[in-house]
C-alpha cells in the first residue's frame, strides 16, 4: 500500500469533500477520486458512503483512519528528518495539468519509470506550484505571465465540437462558434484556463439561446453528450479513451486553441537533472 493513498485518504476526512482535498493536495478531483478507488480496491472494501448529504466514512473507512493516522505521522517525521527536498539526487517533481497524461500518455509513463514524480492538478493550480517551488517545473496551459515564468510553447491543439452521431451538426465537415444557436453546451470546469476565455468568447457572440454547462471531467463531456444529444468542446487527444463513447468530433473553425507550455519559476538556474528532465519532456511534443 502506497503512503500517498493513505494521506490522500486522510485529507479526505478531514476535508469530507474531494474536491477540496484535492486542492489542499495539488491534485485534481479526478486523481483523488482514481486514489480513493485504488484504495478501495486494495482492500476490498467501501471508505466512503456517497450520496446527497456528500461523503461519509464507511465503519471500515473508520477504522483504516484510526491505522492510519500514526503511520502518515511517522512518515511525515521521517519527511522532516531527512530534509533532502531539493538536493542533487532527488527525485525530480513535475507538474502536469489535467489533459496531459492523455496528450503524452507514453512518454509520462516513462518518465515515471526514471523516478520524476508526475503530479496531476488543474491549470490554475499547476501555476501556483511551480511559483512556490513545490515542483521543479510544470506542464501548464497558456494563458500564463510570462514575467514571472519561464515558458516553452510545446503544441496547440484545437477544439472540436462533441456530439451524438445523430445530431443534426454531426454531418459537418466544421463548425463556429455561431453554429451553437440553441444548443446546451458543456465546458469543463473554472479550474481549466480555457473555460473563462471561452465563456467571454460566447458572451460576446451574443448567441441566440445558447445555454452553457460546466463539469469538472472530460469524460462527462462525452458521456452527457451521448445520454442527452446535447453538445461540447473538448481537445481529442492522441491516447484519449473517449472513443468508447457513441459519439463524434468535428473541427471548430475559430482562432481558438489548447496550448501546453513547459513551465519555470523565472531566473532560477536548472540543474544537470533538471535540464534533462526539460529535454526529455521537449521531445514528447514534437
Amino acid at each position: 500500500m502506497e503512503l500517498r493513498k493513505l494521506v490522500c485518504f486522510l485529507q479526505i476526512c478531514t476535508c469530507d469533500s474531494l474536491s477540496q482535498a484535492g486542492r489542499r493536495l495539488y491534485m485534481s478531483q479526478q486523481g483523488v477520486s482514481r486514489l480513493v478507488h485504488s484504495l478501495e480496491t486494495e482492500l476490498g472494501v467501501p471508505l466512503f458512503y456517497r450520496g446527497a448529504q456528500g461523503i461519509k466514512l464507511t465503519e471500515e473507512g473508520k477504522l483504516l483512519k484510526k491505522h492510519a493516522e500514526p503511520l502518515c505521522r511517522e512518515y511525515q517525521l521521517l519527511l522532516e528528518e531527512i530534509e533532502a527536498g531539493r538536493q542533487a539526487g532527488k527525485s525530480l517533481r513535475l507538474g502536469i495539468t489535467s489533459g496531459i497524461l492523455f496528450a503524452a500518455q507514453d512518454g509520462l509513463t516513462s518518465l515515471e519509470q526514471q523516478n520524476i514524480t508526475l503530479i496531476d492538478t488543474y491549470d490554475d493550480l499547476c501555476d501556483e506550484m511551480v511559483l512556490e517551488g513545490s515542483v521543479s517545473m510544470g506542464i501548464g496551459v497558456e494563458p500564463v505571465d510570462h514575467t514571472r515564468f519561464e515558458v516553452t510553447p510545446l503544441a496547440r491543439y484545437p477544439l472540436y465540437l462533441i456530439c451524438r452521431q445523430d445530431h443534426p451538426l454531426a454531418c459537418r465537415a466544421q463548425v463556429t462558434f455561431d453554429d451553437l444557436a440553441g444548443q446546451h453546451l458543456y465546458l469543463l470546469g473554472q479550474h481549466y484556463k480555457a473555460t473563462p476565455r471561452l465563456r467571454q468568447i460566447l458572451a460576446s457572440r451574443r448567441i441566440p439561446n445558447l445555454t452553457l454547462h460546466e463539469t469538472g471531467y472530460m469524460m462527462n463531456i462525452y458521456r452527457r453528450c451521448q445520454q442527452t444529444g446535447c453538445v461540447g468542446l473538448a481537445v481529442q487527444y492522441p491516447n484519449s479513451v473517449t472513443a468508447q463513447f457513441d459519439c463524434t468530433a468535428i473541427p471548430l473553425r475559430e482562432d481558438f486553441f489548447w496550448e501546453p507550455c513547459l513551465l519555470r519559476k523565472k531566473g532560477l538556474p536548472l540543474s544537470p537533472e533538471e535540464a534533462m528532465l526539460k529535454r526529455q519532456i521537449l521531445s514528447l511534443f514534437p
